[in-house]
């Protein structure tokens, strides 16, 4: 049957322009995420928001997700092993994308064999490229309904446990109070003090950032609580959650 092909263009490149949908003769609909890089640009955690074409079940090859156009020879794609603490790695050779052991990268530990063959949506990948020039990539597969969970990996206070998280979009998407309150474990009491994502924090309340007031002798920090709305992701993109506490699901 005659259906349309998803393409979302809310990160292209200014000044390019694509069609926002394109009839085609399939049997499922096929998702088409660009993710515009900056120049210098070398890294970016990327969001899943697709699955395997051609099935009904969560899961996508990661060796299908993202294309290779727009990319190097020697780029990679990481995925963080929360289980395992180390990282797994494809790298392109010969335009494709092909399983290695080692991450070139000072801030990374060393990857283990890439034995994982999919990944859902809610989880998220590492794109580390050795490009230095603006660029277009695509995220590509399967559309599918259902907004799709994240879980978050049990840590503690004295040994705080990273889980690579997305909200399944293909759109800018907010987190903190607007998203992570609809965990299953709970509303906000399933937050513990010391849990992070990026530059926000929970201090036992409240979500919020912290600075320093320059005005304080020596200056002190000062925690200022965030609101709804906080946290914008752009579309495409992810972050690390650093838990404190037990394992919980995001429903986005």
């Amino acid at each position: 049957m005659k259906i349309k092909t998803i393409f979302a263009a809310s990160l292209l490149a200014t000044g390019v322009a694509f069609a926002d949908t394109a009839a085609v003769d399939t049997e499922y609909v096929i998702g088409v995420l660009p993710v515009a890089l900056a120049k210098d640009q070398q890294e970016i955690i990327l969001n899943i928001p697709w699955i395997e074409a051609g099935q009904s079940s969560e899961g996508v090859a990661v060796t299908n997700l993202v294309k290779t156009a727009g990319l190097a020879e020697n780029d990679s794609l990481l995925w963080y092993d929360t289980a395992n603490s180390k990282y797994q790695s494809w790298r392109i050779v010969n335009n494709a994308w092909k399983p290695t052991a080692t991450v070139k990268s000072r801030s990374l530990p060393l990857a283990i064999s890439a034995t994982t063959n999919s990944l859902n949506r809610g989880q998220a990948l590492i794109l580390n490229r050795t490009g230095t020039v603006a660029t277009n990539i695509y995220v590509v597969g399967q559309y599918a309904t259902g907004s799709g969970s994240s879980t978050i990996a049990a840590g503690t206070p004295n040994a705080p446990v990273y889980t690579l998280i997305a909200p399944p979009s293909v759109d800018s998407a907010t987190v903190l109070s607007a998203k992570l309150t609809s965990a299953v474990a709970g509303d906000e009491g399933t937050f513990l003090k010391g849990d992070q994502i990026k530059s926000y924090s929970f201090n036992g309340k409240n979500w919020g950032t912290t600075s320093l007031d320059e005005n304080q002798t020596p200056p002190r920090p000062v925690f200022t609580t965030a609101s709804e709305g906080d946290m914008t992701l752009p579309a495409g993109t992810g972050l690390y959650y650093k838990r404190c506490g037990a394992e919980f699901t995001v429903n986005w």
